[in-house]
């Protein structure tokens, strides 16, 4: 991409919305894997005009630990929509909510252990609870739980109407990743709805 850079004569920014090599070595990756994914986000970082982070942790991490110059990583926090009404939360059904690309591997673990382990506790005790996972999510998934009829996949909604609609229908928001970098989307979405939310400590923190 240098040549292009230099012919056309543009900036370039990279938007690093994880810090990859330390989330792919937290996902057990290979380290040949983690470090050329390292030396692809440094060159990037390095020889490109601009680095978005979106954490003041990932900055930290970014510069300290990538080696991207201090003075070309800029924190930039990720906003919601504030034409949002707040209407009340789902009280007369149980539906708990994911949302994410399914595609993403912590996202695939964590929907796994939702629908596997979590789900059929909770319906021991509420019999009625349903899971519903709005996001991309990968054919061999929803063909493999398309016998449970208490799990919806309802799929990717690019429109934030659409998108709104359907958490303001849910009564729980779920942000349960084991693993996971960057700013979680998920919990701005489920708070500018006013869902309330369980989550694990490293998306919390």
């Amino acid at each position: 991409g240098l040549p292009l850079k230099k012919e056309v004569k543009i900036s370039t920014v990279v938007e690093a919305h994880d810090v990859e090599p330390i989330l792919r070595k937290a996902l057990g990756k290979k380290r040949s894997e983690v470090d050329l994914v390292h030396f692809t986000q440094f060159l990037g970082g390095y020889y490109g005009d601009a680095t978005i982070a979106m954490t003041p942790k990932n900055r930290t991490e970014l510069i300290e630990k990538i080696g991207i110059p201090k003075e070309k990583v800029f924190l930039v926090p990720s906003g919601v929509d504030n034409e949002i009404s707040y209407t009340g939360i789902n009280t007369q059904e149980n539906i708990l909510v994911y949302l994410g690309n399914i595609f993403y591997p912590p996202n695939l673990e964590t929907v796994t252990f939702l629908i596997e382990k979590v789900l059929p506790d909770v319906r021991k005790q509420i019999p009625k609870t349903c899971l519903k996972i709005i996001g991309a999510a990968p054919k061999e998934l929803q063909k493999k739980y398309s016998n449970k009829k208490e799990v919806e996949f309802v799929g990717e909604l690019r429109d934030r109407k659409l998108l709104s609609q359907e958490l303001k229908s849910s009564t729980l928001g779920l942000a349960t990743v084991f693993v996971a970098s960057g700013m979680k989307i998920k919990i701005l979405d489920y708070s500018v709805n006013g869902l309330p939310i369980i989550t694990t400590p490293i998306v919390a923190e």
